[in-house]
């Protein structure tokens, strides 16, 4: 099918629906008298109301059946134009959580964090930034967690030393039988790229539940507590 649209088979394909409506419609008229090509014979003014009114109904079908055809060829064709090809790669509606870490510096200036995980430390900390630009299929460097992105309201909410979690949408074919068209290598190794990458994560805070918000005021009290008891002692000499 997709070969039947190509430019020169389709410019054949339209001219032969021209062509041959054309020669229908006049064939057509002439035989039967007009009203474009009538011919002058003794039987035409003895033609019936009910006869002249057919043969115009034919014709007007004669010509309104290869436009009908022509308006399909164009807009199929136009549709295909837009249609993706089989190999086509896209992020899943899925949401897959693929790391957890803890924010080591904020740059409010560049709206950009660093977040270390267990396989990121602080030499090397995952950069998430606003609005990040997303890695592609055909980017042509793929790193490890590029295109990390932060919403406005996420990067507002973090200071250092909060943790966050990190969840992409991994890529996958766009069409589920895509086993049918072949198998494409080039896109398979695309895929499995970017998935082991992790690219295109989106920074989420995790809240503190609150057995971690007891915990955290509890070992802020001992804290106090030992600071205190350590003041009260060098006022004593000890």
């Amino acid at each position: 099918m997709g070969n039947l649209f190509n430019s020169k088979l389709f410019m054949i394909v339209v001219a032969l629906v021209i062509i041959i409506g054309v020669t229908l419609f006049f064939v057509y008229d002439y035989k039967n008298d007009g009203p474009v090509l009538s011919r002058p014979n003794d039987h035409n003014e003895q033609k019936g109301k009910h006869s002249k009114k057919r043969n115009g109904k034919t014709e007007i079908w004669l010509a309104v059946i290869p436009v009908i055809i022509l308006l399909v060829l164009f807009g199929t064709r136009m549709a295909l134009s837009h249609a993706s090809a089989p190999d086509t790669i896209v992020p899943s509606k899925t949401e897959k959580k693929v790391a957890t870490g803890k924010v080591v510096w904020v740059n409010n200036s560049t709206g950009k964090v660093g977040i270390t995980t267990k396989d990121r430390k602080d030499d090397n900390p995952i950069v998430a930034r606003v609005n990040n630009i997303p890695v592609t299929p055909d980017t042509p460097l793929i790193s490890s967690y590029a295109g990390t992105s932060i919403s406005n309201k996420q990067f507002l909410s973090l200071t250092v030393g909060d943790n966050v979690k990190i969840n992409v949408h991994p890529y996958e074919w766009l069409y589920k039988n895509h086993d049918e068209y072949g198998n494409d290598e080039h896109a398979s190794h695309v895929i499995s790229m970017l998935n082991q990458a992790k690219v295109n994560g989106e920074v989420i805070k995790i809240k503190a539940d609150s057995h971690t918000k007891k915990n955290s005021n509890k070992n802020l009290k001992l804290n106090r507590a030992k600071a205190q008891n350590a003041t009260y002692s060098s006022g004593l000499g000890y």
